[in-house]
């Protein structure tokens, strides 16, 4: 096709010929006063050379590996199927190139070619299919050069041929059994995406760009039917197939929906009660974890909005700048959750175990950064208020170790969704639920775990008002109380938690092995795995508790050398180690209970637990 440009006061009409060597090569002229002279020379220019026979230079110097690129590029582009063009791309460069694209277009001959063809059946053993791929490939090729831009003056390849038997190779095709079947099936369900697009192929035989190229719209539950009307292709924006070289055999590009390969492929099929019950399964599960993201986001948002606003109204003045602080990490703990346990409900804990492990880690560190740097203002001048920021700078670490355990998460969510499907049952798998029926599963069995937690993080709030209300009972000084509580909360508390996320890390690996097992009947495979997840926990807990009690001193020194309150806080740990053995059982307990299905008892005993320790406090404080 002729352009034309403008060059400073005159215009050029150029036309690409072909790509010799690698290079593309242009025939152009300037120097015509307007751009309707410059274009109608240029035609004529086009016309005298791909008509009469004008390419001598082309025909000495271009070889049959650069007019293969050019075939590809003008032609098999924009006329063959794209499923072609790339088998056809593939051929060209591990059997056409290797072989006879050396060549240059006017060596090419009958004889040459013929051999070719026949070296590659001989060494190969290729199908009469695949043999007249090539022979379709390289017959194509030869005939657009030949009779649509006359490089050459025949087609060399016109009367080459093809084997017209079977050669006999040395193993027979295999077919897979029956056993072998399902045997597969049972590797991926409940861990690979693959899972659905191998069943739905398996009992339809459909090609595997016809698999992924289904839409909710192509299935119809009521009449047990799929409808095959596209498939998902790889193109570039321009809708060519994207090469950054044939011979290396790069493919990049992005994910279209395609027509079928021919008209004949867009078909409507029935399927069976197993494949329509497989795919309201996955249906359902898409909603539910949609529905989970919407309850989680307007439960804990809603929550930490309104803490927000209300805290000066629940705890004291000094109090606020650490409660707002926590705020966010409500809400980020409730998207936390899901992530966590999406990961464990597929039976793939060791990234929710990292990112328990991330989450302590930045929230010590952090909490000691954060707390040195916000009471360095107040220093020697106002002691409440570096009790006060001091807390502050505890719950920042908090919710730091909350959000770089959720980015975690999300990165492994986004690396790993594809590769993850869930598992119903049977009896639910029956039909696809409403979302009404979702937000009632989810009201059922997810709202007693979040009051259960919400009771468990009830304590830290109370113990802030057992801590004022005993300074007044007893008239001890404000700056002393708001000290003790700063050791209590931005020391001890930030101390036990490491050893008891350590555990609970470890040992919910055992979680839906529980659940699994459980939901079987499988009663002893489930004790089994209770045990070795409480075996795990005490091997953790217990020395980690002794430790810190013996150890307690040089810990407090090392990471909290203020001299102060490190006798206080060493007291604090040392007659507080204990305390790690019996928080670690509880989360987990609590877990295998949820595990279990007895989502209300963890919630009756948080209650419990909550009512006995501001008894015990309140005690302690008299």
């Amino acid at each position: 096709m002729v352009s034309v440009r403008k060059r400073g006061k005159v215009y050029e009409y150029r036309f690409e010929i072909a790509t010799v060597e690698g290079t593309r090569k242009w025939i152009s002229k300037s120097g015509y006063p307007s751009k309707a002279e410059a274009f109608k020379e240029g035609a004529k220019a086009y016309n005298d050379f791909y008509y009469n026979g004008n390419k001598v230079q082309l025909r000495e110097k271009m070889s049959y590996a650069d007019f293969l690129d050019y075939w590809i590029d003008t032609y098999a582009s924009f006329n063959l199927h794209y499923s072609t063009t790339i088998s056809y791309i593939n051929i060209i460069k591990n059997h056409v190139k290797p072989r006879v694209g050396f060549y240059k277009l006017w060596q090419l001959d009958t004889r040459l070619l013929q051999e070719f063809i026949n070296k590659i059946y001989v060494e190969y053993g290729f199908s009469k299919n695949y043999m007249a791929s090539i022979l379709k490939v390289v017959k194509g090729s030869l005939k657009y050069a030949c009779y649509t831009l006359n490089y050459i003056n025949t087609n060399p390849a016109e009367h080459v041929h093809a084997p017209r038997i079977d050669k006999i190779g040395k193993d027979p095709a295999h077919i897979f059994t029956q056993e072998e079947i399902e045997r597969i099936l049972d590797r991926f369900k409940g861990t690979h995406s693959i899972y659905y697009a191998f069943l739905t192929a398996y009992y339809t035989g459909m090609r595997v760009s016809e698999v992924y190229g289904l839409t909710w719209d192509c299935v119809d539950f009521e009449k047990k039917t799929l409808t095959i009307n596209k498939n998902i292709i790889k193109k570039n924006q321009y809708g060519l197939p994207k090469r950054k070289n044939i011979t290396k055999g790069h493919s990049v590009g992005v994910w279209y929906y395609g027509d079928c390969k021919n008209p004949q492929s867009k078909r409507t099929i029935s399927i069976g009660d197993t494949l329509v019950n497989a795919l309201k399964e996955y249906k359902n599960v898409k909603r539910i974890l949609k529905c989970v993201f919407i309850y989680v986001c307007a439960i804990a948002g809603s929550a930490a909005i309104l803490l927000f606003i209300l805290a000066p109204f629940i705890v004291d003045v000094n109090a606020v700048p650490a409660l707002r602080v926590l705020c966010p990490t409500i809400f980020l703990s409730g998207l936390l959750g899901v992530f966590r346990g999406y990961f464990q409900a597929h039976k793939t804990t060791i990234y929710t175990s990292v990112s328990q492990i991330i989450e302590q880690i930045f929230n010590a560190v952090v909490a000691l950064l954060a707390a040195y740097i916000f009471i360095q203002p107040y220093l020697g001048v106002n002691a409440t208020k570096v009790g006060s920021y001091g807390a502050a700078g505890s719950a920042l670490g908090t919710g730091a170790g909350v959000l770089v355990g959720l980015i975690y998460m999300i990165f492994m969510y986004l690396k790993k969704k594809n590769t993850f499907v869930e598992e119903k049952d049977e009896e639910a798998s029956e039909r696809v639920d409403s979302y009404q029926e979702i937000f009632r599963m989810i009201m059922h069995i997810i709202a007693p775990i979040i009051l259960a937690t919400c009771v468990y993080n009830l304590v830290t709030t109370i113990d802030m008002y057992i801590f004022y209300f005993a300074q007044s009972f007893h008239h001890i000084d404000k700056i002393t109380y708001i000290s003790n509580y700063g050791v209590y909360a931005g020391k001890y508390i930030v101390l036990q938690n490491v050893p008891v996320a350590l555990a609970s890390a470890m040992s919910t690996a055992s979680i839906p092995s529980i659940s699994s097992a459980w939901a079987l009947g499988n009663v002893k495979e489930a004790k089994t795995h209770i045990t070795s997840g409480l075996s795990v926990t005490m091997l953790i807990l217990i020395p980690a508790a002794v430790g810190m009690a013996v150890l307690s001193y040089p810990i407090m020194g090392v990471l909290f050398p203020q001299k102060a309150t490190i006798m206080t806080a060493t007291l604090l740990l040392a007659l507080g180690s204990p305390a790690i053995i019996f928080y670690g059982l509880s989360t987990l307990t609590n877990g295998i209970l949820q595990a279990l299905g007895e989502v209300n008892v963890p919630l009756r005993n948080a209650a419990f637990s909550l009512v006995c320790h501001i008894i015990i406090i309140a005690l302690l404080h008299l």
